[in-house]
This record gives C-alpha cells, sequence and structure tokens, in this order.
C-alpha cells in the first residue's frame, strides 16, 4: 500500500512539471513565432497571449517593441528548435537558440551567435511573471570570467 501510494505521488508530481514544461514550450514557441514574422502586430500578439495581466497593462509596449526589434534585427529569423537548454525548473527555463540556417550539430557557434531566452512563468500558470529576458550567450561567458 505504501508503495502505491508513493507511486501516485511520484506520478502526479511529474504531471505537474510536465504541464508546467509544456507550459514554458508554448511561451518559448509563440516567442519564436513573432521574433521571426518580426512585426509589430506579432510581437503585440506575442505580448497579450504570453505576459501576465498585470505585467501586459503596465507595460509601454512600443518600448517592448522596439526593443524585440532589436533582437531580431541583430540575430535574424531563428532556428525553431533549441540549441542547449541551460537550466529548467518549473517556473524559470533558459535556453540558447541560434540563427535558422544554423546547424544544431554545430558545437563550434560563436557565442555572439547565440541567443539566450530566459522566461519566467507564474507558478501554476503559462503566463510570463516578466518580459522574456534576452542577450547573446557572450555577454553571459564575459559576465562569468569576472
Amino acid at each position: 500500500m505504501k508503495i502505491l501510494v508513493l507511486g501516485l505521488i511520484c506520478l502526479a508530481s511529474s504531471m505537474v512539471a510536465l504541464a508546467q514544461s509544456e507550459k514554458q514550450s508554448f511561451i518559448l514557441e509563440e516567442y519564436i513565432n513573432a521574433h521571426n514574422i518580426g512585426t509589430n502586430a506579432a510581437f503585440i500578439k506575442f505580448m497579450k497571449n504570453t505576459y501576465s495581466r498585470d505585467l501586459y497593462t503596465k507595460l509601454d509596449l512600443n518600448k517592448q517593441v522596439k526593443f524585440y526589434q532589436q533582437i531580431v534585427s541583430e540575430f535574424g529569423r531563428l532556428n525553431s528548435n533549441i540549441y542547449k537548454t541551460a537550466s529548467e525548473s518549473s517556473e524559470k527555463l533558459i535556453v540558447y537558440l541560434i540563427k535558422e540556417d544554423e546547424s544544431l550539430l554545430n558545437s563550434n557557434i560563436n557565442p555572439a551567435e547565440v541567443l539566450v531566452v530566459e522566461l519566467d512563468v507564474l507558478a501554476d500558470s503559462r503566463y510570463l511573471r516578466r518580459g522574456l529576458g534576452l542577450g547573446a550567450l557572450i555577454c553571459e561567458d564575459i559576465k562569468l570570467k569576472k
């Protein structure tokens, strides 16, 4: 009986983690799609669909869209597959994305060409707690060396 209860607890925990992971994957896919479309309307739709209501209402949309547009101009179109997962928990995901035409098998990509995406999801929610953290991998490498 104890084994059955323990098994059920483990199964429930796994299902919660999987559901949260699916929510993070949804947000990441939405961002990549908006990024690759690259229009103001695509970014506004992304924010409306993925930002928490509190965050979205307080947001300066024009400023945020300009930030996302800057990332598009610096990185170009993104590969829709994750190059590497740096960190993953129920509320935070950090992944590395590469340019659309770059091979996922290439292990020698210039860190300046790798986009780090960090997203913090509200507990038990499919909404971002804050905007995406975005930057080049080389910036993280420089921070680590200091």
